[in-house]
């Protein structure tokens, strides 16, 4: 004997929000950003962009708020969602990659790549565009449905990247800081024995 399960499209895009949701806090759990133990993941309303928690989880990640410039999008899929993020550690590295022009792009190109024009295909497809800026990221959201865990995926690997280059670029800043110290205290101290010779 068969057995048949009838969902309506409704139902099943709600499910889908939902589970969109749980995927999220579960790659943030992953990442060591979890949401308070009291947040709830699901919502009982079909399509509402608002009840993702894609938006929280990016605060929860880099630490700050997120600032809106055109919020339609989170009612209306016809119209984008556009926010912007500060993320002090892009600020940092902004500073750091100054002196090294060449190797510094390349590296930023590679910091950029996880969320670099990423997609979520499903019933249609939502895009997600993002800028490096002078204090964080510039991000742009344009087409129908709200499945965003691939692109929370995408900043964490951004972020994680992010660190890592940071980091890089710090030690061997602190290195040539050292070794212009060592280079310029022989210079002294050959300056000292030429006076005393």
């Amino acid at each position: 004997m068969g057995v048949s399960l009838f969902m309506s499209n409704d139902g099943t895009s709600l499910m889908q929000g939902n589970m969109d949701n749980l995927v999220i806090a579960k790659l943030l759990f992953d990442a060591g950003k979890p949401f308070p133990a009291e947040r709830v993941f699901s919502s009982k309303k079909l399509d509402d962009r608002e009840q993702s928690l894609f938006f929280e989880g990016l605060h929860l990640l880099f630490g700050s708020a997120l600032c809106f410039e055109d919020r339609a999008g989170l009612s209306n899929s016809d119209k984008p969602i556009i926010f912007s993020v500060r993320i002090p550690l892009v600020e940092e590295w902004i500073n750091l990659r100054r002196d090294k022009a060449g190797a510094a792009s390349k590296d930023q190109t590679w910091i950029m790549q996880p969320i670099d024009e990423e997609y979520c295909e499903h019933e249609e497809e939502l895009t997600m565009e993002s800028e490096m800026t002078t204090f964080g990221l510039r991000v742009k959201l344009v087409g129908y449905g709200g499945i965003f865990y691939n692109f929370v995926e995408g900043m964490i690997e951004f972020f994680d990247r992010l660190q890592q280059k940071v980091a890089e670029y710090k030690s061997k800043g602190e290195v040539s800081d050292v070794r212009a110290a060592h280079h310029s205290a022989g210079r002294d101290e050959l300056s000292v024995r030429r006076i005393a010779g």
